[in-house]
């Protein structure tokens, strides 16, 4: 027996004068034209109408179409048994906003919107706009009756000397024409409707001056360079927000204003048919605010994490045939920086196996694909010295290796590159080979991992040395490329074919030699938006894209010591010992508990956050914040119960070689081994642990094993050890033979003259 009546549950918007869910009965023989027509009984407009801007919507997002004789019960799934017996039955349906050009929903910008919020947030906007412009009309209106009512009023007061101020006739007739000149133009000006408000964005209650109070708005730039968000001026704490007062904004305005209009008349308002000015070459374009705020403060909004698939849909938008994906990772935490999951969410060419048969290049979707290449920055943090950090390239790559092929270990890998952004390793044979591919170059990776900062270093701003060709050309001699026919004409075409348009992707901004490079920030998330840089006559683009979300550890962090998460130099540890009843805590967040019984473990940390050795028992209370740590504890109030076992780590790399002093005969002894692992803590740094252990009454196999403690038992892991503190052991004995050098030079004999 089938339900005799279907209840609709109708969500709704704000604006529309209905609840957010609205339940409508109707029999189960109703059509869908019934239920069109009971809903426009609820709006102000027919629901069919062609100015219409509303759809209906199942909860899988499946379009219905209005004018359908089809019946109601053809919308809802089929019924379970338990079901057949009952009365009613429900059907969820939304309304929505929709484009009438393209039928998807879209923000005042022209940019799809991705959440509900969003699309909420925009029809309140919508709403309330005209209320807003009826308001802000009244109360200019309103500013100057009460202006010329105020001169009417000391005129009079002045005219009859009841005033203070007494003044001759003939300065008053002066005063009296001159005014009603003054008045007469203002008038005319106001019907007219060329003026100019100076004062909207300062008399209305808005705190914040901004380009929507002025009329010079449309000579702020499209985006903002340093993080890619759109301009904006309704959200004030979100990035692309510009304050019009502030000082580099007004500079800007003001030359982007002069170099349009020059001589034009303050109470001219710019037409709105003009188009926007050309970026003048003196005028210096501005940040936004939060950039600004980021720069010079530390302070800024947070923004939502970007996911996978926003990632590849902008990648699918990209004009150029070829593409290059650049998958950045930070040599602090690495490999916890890699993404697993990308070689199957992104169209990219799959690795290649060690098989020297195995296929070099894979096509789809009418291009090939992408290709990957693995960048570890930061690599200065291993080692101040260059030769030393490329003695851990091997160790880098086959940790990589274990990380994204765990079952046979057989890819290539020989796209890895580990360089220095800030002491410039290897960054000239990156920029080379971004000049020598051109296309898309793609920059991907998690927050805070350092992608801006790796653009600053390879965008290739001029032509390299060894690609500079001198030419003649109409009797000029020209430095550059050796033929014109070379200038990205995939890029024309893609750009000319209006089907193919972006609509995830940014504005592409106007070629310079010199550009203006996106800001890096300690602060995570700091590009909002994907940031396109040409180079080459367009022939290709670097493009920076939003991080991912990388670690929740700042979650459980006091707000003022967040910035300690981020290891922003290479630290001096100093090595402690753990005997094996005590543990180590790190910033009161972490804390290491050794399992041997009689080994000792020394630990090097290489963090920024505050080393505490103490007894387990006190360790214990500390973490959970039942008693008070000495060095301090950056973690919030309350959240010792969520502090969890994140499991056991064996120390099971023998790095005998690297700590182990040779016997005289230059072999090792026999009689013990050392082992060694790296703790890593996800977004800070790494501790090295080592232990050493005898080998006569050991099992080879028993290793000496550490259980790990922290928030929810997540954000650590483990790698195989990299040794960096064998390079300041290194570095101290040579500064003691320096000194024992030094010390045994004979003294020199100074000669006195004769007199």
């Amino acid at each position: 027996m089938a339900p005799s009546t279907i209840n609709v549950l109708l969500s709704s918007f704000p604006g529309l004068s209905l609840p957010p869910t609205l339940a409508i009965p109707l029999p189960s023989t109703s059509s869908i034209i019934d239920l069109t027509d009971k809903i426009s009984s609820y709006l102000p407009f027919p629901l069919t109408a062609q100015s219409s801007p509303l759809i209906l919507t199942t909860t899988s997002n499946k379009q219905v179409h209005l004018s359908s004789p089809a019946k109601l019960t053809s919308l809802i799934p089929e019924i379970k048994d338990d079901e057949q017996n009952a009365t009613s039955t429900f059907l969820p349906l939304r309304l929505s906003v929709r484009d009438a050009n393209t039928g998807s929903n879209r923000n005042l910008d022209g940019r799809r919107l991705r959440t509900i919020k969003e699309a909420k947030a925009l029809a309140e906007y919508l709403a309330l706009k005209p209320e807003m412009d009826k308001k802000e009309k009244e109360a200019r209106k309103r500013r100057w009756e009460a202006a010329v009512a105020a001169a009417e009023k000391k005129e009079q007061e002045i005219r009859n000397g009841e005033g203070k101020g007494k003044v001759d006739g003939a300065w008053m007739e002066d005063k009296e024409e001159m005014s009603e000149k003054a008045r007469d133009a203002v008038l005319q000006a106001m019907k007219g409707g060329v003026w100019k408000d100076n004062l909207a964005g300062n008399l209305l209650g808005s705190s914040t001056p901004s380009a929507s109070g002025s009329s010079d708005a449309w000579a702020l730039p499209k985006t903002c360079h340093g993080c890619g968000a759109l301009t904006q001026w309704v959200y004030p704490e979100e990035p692309g927000f510009y304050t019009v007062t502030r000082k580099p904004v007004k500079n800007y305005i003001q030359q982007i204003v002069k170099d349009q209009e020059p001589g034009g008349s303050v109470l001219v308002n710019p037409q709105p048919e003009k188009k926007p000015a050309q970026e003048s070459k003196e005028a210096e374009i501005p940040l936004c605010d939060r950039c600004h705020n980021l720069i010079n403060h530390g302070k800024g909004a947070p923004i939502p994490y970007p996911t996978l698939s926003y990632i590849r849909d902008l990648i699918d938008e990209s004009p150029f045939q070829n593409n290059y994906i650049y998958h950045v990772l930070d040599a602090a935490d690495f490999p916890l920086s890699v993404i697993p999951s990308l070689q199957r969410y992104m169209p990219i060419q799959p690795q290649r196996s060690q098989n020297r048969r195995s296929q070099a290049q894979k096509y789809g979707s009418n291009r090939r694909l992408a290709e990957i290449n693995f960048i570890i920055t930061r690599a200065d943090l291993l080692s101040n010295v260059k030769p030393q950090a490329d003695s851990l390239m091997q160790d880098m790559v086959q940790i990589l290796r274990e990380t994204l092929d765990r079952r046979e270990h057989g890819i290539r890998l020989g796209n890895v590159h580990m360089v220095s952004s800030y002491r410039g390793w290897w960054t000239k044979e990156i920029k080379e080979d971004i000049w020598r591919q051109g296309g898309g170059v793609w920059m991907v990776g998690k927050v805070n991992v350092g992608k801006s900062k790796l653009i600053t270093s390879v965008f290739p701003k001029t032509v390299p040395r060894y690609q500079r060709k001198v030419r003649s050309q109409g009797g000029v001699t020209v430095v550059g490329r050796s033929s014109v026919d070379e200038v990205a004409p995939q890029f024309e075409e893609a750009e000319s074919d209006e089907a193919g348009a972006a609509v995830l992707l940014p504005p592409l901004r106007k070629e310079v030699p010199f550009p203006n490079l996106p800001i890096d920030s300690s602060r995570p998330g700091t590009t909002a938006s994907p940031i396109r840089i040409p180079f080459d006559k367009h022939r290709g683009e670097v493009i920076d894209l939003p991080g991912l979300f990388r670690s929740g550890l700042d979650e459980f962090v006091q707000d003022n010591h967040k910035s300690d998460l981020v290891m922003t130099s290479r630290p001096r540890p100093t090595q402690v010992s753990i005997k094996p009843t005590q543990s180590l805590l790190l910033g009161g967040l972490i804390e290491i508990k050794p399992l041997e019984e009689r080994e000792v473990v020394l630990a090097a940390p290489f963090l920024s956050l505050e080393a505490h050795v103490t007894s387990k028992d006190k360790a214990a209370e500390m973490i959970t914040q039942q008693r008070q740590c000495p060095t301090g504890n950056i973690a919030k109030e309350g959240i010792g119960e969520q502090i969890t076992s994140a499991g056991i780590v064996e120390l099971k790399y023998d790095v005998t070689k690297k700590y182990a002093k040779p016997l005289a005969s230059g072999e090792l002894s026999p009689l013990y081994r050392v082992m060694g692992v790296d703790i890593l803590i996800e977004g800070c740094g790494w501790v090295e642990l080592t232990a050493q252990v005898r080998t006569k009454h050991r099992d080879p196999y028993d290793f000496p094993k550490v259980e790990l403690f922290s928030p929810l038992g997540k954000f650590v892991g483990s790698r195989m050890p990299l040794c960096t503190y064998a390079f300041n052991l290194k570095h101290r004995a040579q500064k003691e033979q320096k000194r024992l050098a030094k010390s045994r030079r004979p003294p020199t004999k100074i000669r006195r003259p004769r007199r």
